[in-house]
């Protein structure tokens, strides 16, 4: 691309409506934005910090997850097991001749 071709496709979006329309919506979110420790609910159009289960202050303890590791194990080899028992008996059919219908 030249830089002229360049040129031109910026002026054609910076004057195209839909330009427009997305900093109209850029400013309308600036302004509607509250800062990150403020608990405020969009759908509601509310204040609900008080109906969260968990803490929302600044100095809430900090959410921590347990340790997963036996359960994704678990599921793995859930998994793995499914899996191989379906590919032992597709196996099996490919070298028996018969079809899986």
């Amino acid at each position: 691309m030249s830089l002229f071709e360049i040129f031109l496709f910026i002026f054609n979006f910076i004057s195209s409506p839909s330009f427009f329309i997305f900093i109209k919506f850029i400013i309308k979110m600036a302004k509607d934005k509250k800062p990150d420790s403020v608990v405020f609910n969009t759908d509601t159009q509310k204040y609900d910090a008080a109906l969260k289960p968990y803490g929302t202050d600044l100095g809430a303890p900090v959410i921590t997850i347990n340790d997963t590791n036996a359960w994704k194990n678990r599921s793995i080899n859930k998994i793995n097991h499914k899996v191989e028992a379906k590919y032992l008996v597709l196996i099996h059919s490919l070298h028996s001749g018969h079809c899986l219908t």
